[in-house]
């Protein structure tokens, strides 16, 4: 495998910080493959409402002494990682979402541009810190077209912030859609948007993944999943 992906919360569910994995990076890279991990600012199992991850708590500062102490760490590990910070942010279901709720608020108090502060702040201290080995990957969910989803502008921090776009899609309907349906919202999921060009939009210059992509079980052995994989590809 090119990648090996997981996750670590900032803060972990008995109130600890979840430090730099450097045995984690280090055996991924001892099996030949690039570390990417879902770095999350958020305590883990507290749910979506989490008034001390708030996104103007980061670019306030509220958290520097955490991230720089991270971000120091991965510069001393030294090798290359992929940083998927603060993944599917156009949603509503994450602390540092920007998408809206059903009463059209923004989740967790949060404003429209606090995503993109929020991301700079933590960039910059990134650089500041010489951290260089690090890879950052922009990846939001796959748009709908509910209007709870943000402009994908408004919350993409520009180019020299962004090294790798990415986004999440997943096979999960009962009509088993291929994967180019859900990835364009076409072959009748009229309730997507082209994700694909929408990405391209706002950043036609760097490269692309699909960061989270999986089919649902079909309750056949695997034949039908394993099939739609092989299509995608």
């Amino acid at each position: 495998m090119s990648i090996i992906h997981w996750g670590q919360p900032w803060k972990m569910s008995d109130g600890t910080w979840g430090e730099f994995q450097t045995s984690y990076f280090e055996n991924v890279r001892n099996h030949g493959s690039i570390p990417m991990i879902n770095w999350a600012s958020q305590k883990l199992g507290a749910g979506v409402n989490q008034s001390d991850f708030q996104l103007r708590d980061i670019y306030n500062g509220n958290h520097d002494t955490y991230i720089r102490r991270w971000a120091t760490a991965a510069k001393n590990w030294g090798h290359p990682l992929f940083l998927r910070f603060n993944h599917e942010m156009n949603g509503w279901w994450y602390p540092w979402g920007e998408g809206k709720l059903s009463t059209g608020a923004i989740v967790n108090g949060n404003s429209s541009g606090d995503f993109v502060r929020a991301w700079r702040h933590v960039h910059n201290i990134f650089e500041s810190v010489g951290a260089t080995n690090v890879t950052w990957v922009w990846a939001p969910n796959h748009m709908g077209t509910s209007t709870q989803y943000p402009s994908l502008s408004t919350i993409y921090p520009g180019d020299a912030y962004v090294d790798w776009t990415g986004f999440s899609v997943y096979n999960k309907y009962s009509t088993w859609a291929g994967l180019n349906p859900l990835l364009t919202g076409s072959g009748g999921m009229t309730w997507y948007r082209n994700t694909y060009n929408l990405i391209l939009t706002v950043a036609p210059n760097k490269p692309i993944m699909l960061a989270e992509w999986a089919p649902l079980e079909a309750g056949d052995g695997g034949i039908k999943k394993a099939a739609w994989i092989t299509d995608a590809l």
